[in-house]
């Protein structure tokens, strides 16, 4: 017989409260103001330091990641342990230029989320 939704509700309850739900309005609220603040940070020159910092750092990581790449695709590299490596190097690599990218994107983001928060008109 299928599960009914009851039946769900009976087997999965809800998880109780730790005292920090808050509504929509609220989260939105703090979405704005979030938005003033990296407003701020963006207009100074020590982000443009931040983020010339951070660009040279992903392209260390992207390059990184071509060598390791054609490390893989080299017939002399058979050995296990060999290959492993360069895996997971490539996979460090990988991670971090996205993390650093994500870094140096995300004031953007926000400001954006913050303009579309401000277009709804929820209260």
């Amino acid at each position: 017989m299928p599960q009914t939704r009851d039946d769900w509700e009976r087997d999965h309850p809800a998880a109780p409260s730790n005292g920090k739900d808050h509504s929509l309005a609220q989260l939105l609220q703090w979405q704005k103001q979030a938005a003033v603040a990296v407003e701020k940070l963006t207009h100074q020159p020590e982000w443009d330091s931040y983020l010339q910092i951070v660009a040279a750092q992903v392209e260390v990581c992207k390059e990184a990641q071509v060598a390791l790449v054609s490390a893989l695709s080299r017939e002399d590299v058979v050995d296990h342990a060999q290959l492993m490596t360069c895996k997971l190097q490539l996979a460090k690599a990988t991670g971090a230029a996205d993390a650093l990218e994500w870094a140096m994107d995300w004031p953007k983001k926000l400001l954006a989320k913050a303009q579309e928060a401000a277009s709804n008109k929820i209260t």
